[in-house]
């Protein structure tokens, strides 16, 4: 009996543990979320030898993430977008 009481026990330890961490863990701000915006970066290859294939992709990011604030971003938050060149460099990117 004593052997099932213990496990029991811990089991309902590992779940309060459990819960109270997601509590926290959720608190916490998201970096790039304001009350306002959400920032998205994203690096791509738009200089270089593959960068044909890759502004096309950007083009239409962007036009989306236009189109997503044009209808009122997402819950009320536009959306800004921050590309970076790595120029199809390896240390850059």
């Amino acid at each position: 009996m004593k052997t099932k009481s213990r496990i029991f026990v811990s089991i309902l330890l590992a779940g309060f543990i459990f819960f109270i961490t997601e509590t926290i863990i959720q608190a916490k701000e998201v970096r790039g979320v304001t009350d306002d915006t959400i920032k998205i970066g994203t690096i791509a290859d738009m200089t270089g030898p593959v960068s044909e294939t890759f502004i096309p992709y950007v083009f239409g990011a962007r036009n989306y993430f236009k189109y997503i604030n044009d209808k009122g971003g997402i819950n009320g938050r536009k959306v800004k977008v921050l590309l970076e060149d790595d120029r199809y460099s390896i240390r850059r990117a």
